[in-house]
């Protein structure tokens, strides 16, 4: 490793002076639109490692409320143990937001360039957090039709929960540093 280090820094010498700097700000300078902003620090054109991360965060965790719904929704059909007594209008009505707002995440993470400026993007996520909010307070309760009624659920209902917040922070975060 070390060696490996040296050779870089012998290879690709650091020249800091204002000879080969100078030039390199004033073309970053020079690139401003009819507006007078500049360009490639304000509005880049090709998404960057944070916009990535958005769009992946928020399709992966689009897929996280639909599987889910859709993995409850299979076996709470499946014959067997006494599933009736969960299969409340209440916990029907979650569920299908659950796959629908689930399906609205990986939507927009798939079909807007800039998802941090969508406010459908911050409508449905901030819609899919209150519900999950609303089951943690539910577990904890002497609710006898649970949404959550097993610790697995209650451990994927929390996962799914920073999926959530994780996404709209890194959304507000690049809102903020691309508007502001």
């Amino acid at each position: 490793m070390i060696a490996l280090l040296l050779f870089l820094a012998q290879a690709f010498p650091a020249d800091t002076s204002v000879n080969r700097v100078q030039p390199l700000i004033s073309n970053l300078l020079s690139q401003t639109d009819y507006s007078g902003s500049i360009e490639p620090l304000l509005a880049p054109s090709l998404p960057g490692a944070d916009q990535i991360f958005l769009k992946a965060t928020a399709i992966g965790t689009g897929l996280m409320v639909f599987g889910e719904a859709l993995a409850l929704e299979i076996g709470m059909n499946l014959p067997g143990e006494n599933k009736l007594a969960w299969l409340t209008p209440k916990n029907n009505i979650l569920m299908a937001s659950d796959a629908l707002l689930g399906l609205a995440l990986v939507y927009l993470g798939l079909s807007q360039q800039e998802l941090y400026s969508s406010p459908f993007f911050y409508g449905v996520t901030g819609i899919t957090f209150a519900t999950h909010v609303y089951r943690e307070i539910e577990y904890f309760s002497e609710a006898s039709d649970k949404y959550c009624f097993n610790t697995p659920l209650f451990i994927l209902n929390n996962v799914k929960m920073a999926g959530l917040l994780t996404a709209a922070g890194t959304g507000l975060a690049l809102n903020f540093t691309f508007n502001f």
